[in-house]
This record gives C-alpha cells, structure tokens and sequence, in this order.
C-alpha cells in the first residue's frame, strides 16, 4: 500500500543522505452519492466488516449502506481518508522532512499544487546548502512524530515504519518510548475514515490548521529540532495556532492516555503491540483458555463453527517478519469478531499486524515471532494465558522450566523450501521490533 512505498522511499533517502523532501499524496475530498444528510459526514463502511456481514449473516449497524458509486468505493476499498491510511504521512510531516500542510491538504486543490511547487524549491536549496535527509532524522524528531502519531490515537503500523527508519538513519530507539510517550499524551484528535466512532476527516484536521496545530495543541512537550522548511520545530508548533477547538480538543481531548501500549511477559519477552484507545471499551485483565492458529483462515472458521468460544483467546502465529513472509495484516478475522459481537470476549494475539479498527483486545507483533523460536511458538490450544493491560503484561501460565522443556522439542519451520527472494528475505528480516529491516 501507499504507507509502505512511502516508507521505503523515506528509508532510501536516509540510507543515500542525500537532499530530499517528501512529498504526499494528501486526503481524499469527501463525496456522498446515496442519501446525503446535509453537512453531515457519514462515515465510510469497513470493508472487510461488510465482508463478514455479507458471509456471515451478521446484522448490519444501523445507518451503514454499501458503497455506492465507483469513487466512493475506491475510497471506502482503500480506506483513503482515515488514520491509519495517513498516519504515516502525518508522522512524516512532524518529524520535519515534509512541508507544513503537505499531508492534509486535499487532492487536486490549487494550495497541494501550491505546496508541490514549493517543495521543489525547498529541495534545490538543500542541495546548495548540502544538507542530507539525516539532518532532520534527530532522536528529538523521532519523539515529536511518535507523539503526534500517539496524539491522533495512534497506529501500530506507524511503529515499524519509524523504527526501520530510525535504524537507516543511525537514530534507533526502543519500543518503550512508544509507551512512555502514550502515557503522557492525550487524544486531541480522532480522524475518520473507516468505522463509525471517528467524527472528523483529514479535510477537517486541515481547516483545523493541520499537523502543526496538533503539536501546537502539545507544545509543552515538543521537543527541539530542525526542519527542513528551515524552522525549529518549535518554532513551527508555537506558530501554528488551532482554528477549529472542536477538531483539535486540547482542553477536553477525547482521552487522557493515548498511542502505543507495550506488553512484555514470558509471551513476548521483547514485547507485544496494542492501541490503547482500541482496548479502552475492554475489559482490561484477561484470564483464560487460549485457542492456537497458524494461519488466519483456520482461526476465521473455528470462530464460525463455534469451536472457539466466549471467553478464549486467539493466537494466530506465524504471521510476523520471517514467517509470513513479510508482517502480514490480519484484516478478515478482526472486522468477523467485530460484527459477531465478540471483540469484547476474545482477544486476539498475533506476531503479524493488526487493524487500527474496530475495538477489542487486540495484540499484535509479538516479538520473538514464533518462527524464530518465540514462546509463541511453543504454546498449545488449552494453556492458559493473562494479559493485564494496565501492568503491560502477557503471559502464559507455565513456569520458565516447563517453556525451556517445549522449546528443546520444536522444530522450527524449514525456510528454504521459499524460493529466490522470499527465501533470502526469510532469512535476513529482522524481529518487529527492530523495524523489520534486512540485516
């Protein structure tokens, strides 16, 4: 998808250190052929929610229609205006190598040509200034985009993004300032798109004043770095002031904690990913049975059949970097769970990627990954399993003797019967949390 070009391209202009400017694609313009309702937006349908409805046979949520004309469904298919279709370009704009406005600013209109225009100059002055991408990639940058990210509420895809490119550019960091800095940021907005909780647009966010409003919203904790426009960020986040309260709430923010939580335990002993606003309507401590999986599909129909029941989790492993190949997102099973009702009774664990929508207990990138020798690996339909969201835990009820002894009788899978790259790629990805980078 875009969010992954993007990211490879952004990783090349780091490794090369030579003048760039990243530019986006922006967001879609809102257009409702069936029923409209005056100036009301009516949010989009998940897809794959109405998939599952459809095969299912699940009631539809009231007010919900199907796409009904080709653009709109390009839209809705693709998901163009929500969070996590432009979270990254969003990160992107704050850590400094994208123009104010660039990210919002609607397709086709006269101010993105403007703004086209004007990163074409701004790069021709970088090269005469022989300024390379990695000046603007500071530790200090890297926090400022993992703040907006968090202030928006926060996408998992965002993580591996930042840190593959945090590792091109020589300033790594750790999954713990992802849950540090979820601790101390509020929610100051929620973006549409897919789902039906998310009231505003990335057209709004844009007459709201953009990106730079919503760190102007938390200037108190931006922290100071270059741009490229040739401004602090600093500079950019006291200047840039909020024009519309109700888009960017900084005095009532729709939560108080928001972004990346970060579990650890005997599960996931270099950490497991989830949002904390997607847990928010969950019960936050989960005690019970775990279902095990290897793919998605099998998960998908033991959940119809009713082999899985309310009150286990499930485990789909085998998804992650090595094992997939390649991070797959499991995008059937959550938006099933959501239209059964059962995302408040099942939680779902993964060493793939999960949707940033619906809600529910959801727990993705498990790191190790099962394939290389992860606990994940090793745990069995029946065990027992805790997560404690509040404590940042995920844990399986076995003692560390009982996990070594398991560990002694695995066998991993044999990767060589991949073919050409994949099988070169198998072999030399790094973990999850490690950015998911060749080595």
């Amino acid at each position: 998808d875009s969010a992954k070009t993007l990211a490879g391209m952004a990783m090349a202009a780091a490794r090369l250190n030579l003048p760039a400017i990243i530019v986006t694609t922006g967001g879609s313009r809102w257009v409702f052929r069936q029923n409209p309702d005056g100036d009301q937006k009516r949010t989009m349908p998940d897809p794959y929610e109405l998939l599952s409805q459809t095969l299912f046979g699940a009631s539809k949520k009231k007010g919900v229609e199907p796409c009904a004309s080709s653009d709109l469904f390009n839209e809705c298919l693709l998901g163009q205006d929500n969070h996590a279709s432009h979270a990254l370009d969003l990160a992107l704009e704050a850590l400094g190598v994208t123009l104010p406005g660039m990210t919002t600013a609607p397709v086709q209109s006269p101010r993105r040509n403007q703004l086209a225009e004007e990163s074409g100059e701004r790069v021709v002055a970088l090269i005469k200034s022989g300024h390379g991408f990695r000046r603007f990639l500071t530790p200090n940058a890297f926090a400022n985009a993992v703040r907006l990210n968090a202030a928006l509420g926060g996408s998992i895809d965002v993580v591996v993004h930042l840190t593959a490119l945090a590792h091109e550019a020589g300033a790594g960091f750790g999954l713990e300032i992802f849950d540090r800095i979820a601790r101390e940021t509020p929610q100051v907005c929620r973006l549409g798109g897919v789902g039906e909780k998310a009231p505003h647009t990335l057209e709004d966010l844009d007459r709201a004043g953009g990106v730079w409003a919503v760190m102007h919203a938390l200037k108190e904790k931006v922290l100071p770095t270059a741009t490229l426009t040739g401004k602090g960020a600093l500079e950019l986040a006291k200047t840039t002031p909020v024009k519309d309260t109700s888009v960017i709430q900084a005095n009532r923010p729709y939560a108080k904690q928001s972004g990346i939580g970060v579990l650890t335990g005997n599960l996931a002993p270099k950490g497991a990913l989830f949002l904390l606003n997607q847990v928010a309507p969950v019960a936050p401590v989960f005690r019970g049975p775990v279902a095990v999986f290897e793919n998605e599909i099998d998960a998908a129909r033991a959940l119809c059949d009713g082999t899985v029941k309310k009150g286990s989790a499930l485990v789909v492993r085998g998804q992650g970097p090595r094992g997939g190949p390649g991070l797959r997102k499991l995008r059937v099973l959550p938006a099933l769970m959501a239209s059964r009702g059962w995302w408040k009774n099942v939680p779902l664990i993964t060493d793939g990627r999960l949707p940033d929508t619906p809600a529910g207990l959801f727990i993705g990138l498990v790191s190790p990954e099962a394939v290389t020798s992860g606990p994940l690996a090793v745990i069995r339909t029946g065990d027992q399993i805790e997560i404690d969201v509040a404590a940042r835990r995920l844990g399986v009820r076995l003692t560390d003797m009982e996990l070594r002894i398991r560990m002694s009788r695995w066998q991993a899978p044999d990767l060589k019967t991949r073919r050409g790259f994949l099988e070169r790629y198998s072999r030399q990805v790094s973990e999850a949390h490690e950015g998911a980078v060749l080595k």
